[in-house]
């Protein structure tokens, strides 16, 4: 890896914490290898929620709880949270939070729900790598195909 590509993968992961899209975009705009891409934006992804489970609970219970107010507890945002847990759990939410949700939005949404920060690793590290791997492919397909 030479420099260019160093500051791409950290670029790209950077990104990647806070949207999926986000790093694949720009590993596609700083013309750096599929293979890049996909782990930046993975790790990025993972990092994401590896701190938040791990640092989650305290911060919900040292910060949000103590400065933010509670929101309403009925608006849209929440019930369709809800309805998407009760239907699928953390699998749904792990496999919906590259796509739909940002890495930060889906931990989140799993520590609100009371799940273990091991088993929140775990599903959103699969989910993480599978949709990494399958944005990257298709983004990079299209960029081949509009080239």
């Amino acid at each position: 890896m030479n420099h260019s590509e160093i500051y791409g993968f950290i670029t790209v992961a950077l990104l990647s914490m806070f949207k999926c899209i986000a790093g694949i975009l720009a590993g596609v705009a700083m013309k750096l290898p599929i293979w890049t891409t996909i782990s930046a934006n993975a790790i990025g992804m993972i990092l994401t929620a590896v701190v938040v489970s791990l640092a989650g609970p305290f911060i919900k219970s040292k910060i949000i709880d103590k400065w933010f107010p509670p929101k309403k507890l009925f608006s849209k945002k929440n019930r369709r949270t809800i309805k998407i847990w009760k239907s699928y759990g953390l699998y749904g939410v792990a496999f919906l939070t590259p796509i739909l949700l940002m890495p930060l939005g889906g931990t989140l949404i799993a520590i609100t729900f009371g799940e273990k920060p091991l088993k929140i690793i775990t599903y959103m590290t699969i989910a993480m790598i599978f949709w990494a791997t399958v944005l990257t492919f298709i983004v990079y397909q299209i960029k081949q195909a509009v080239v």
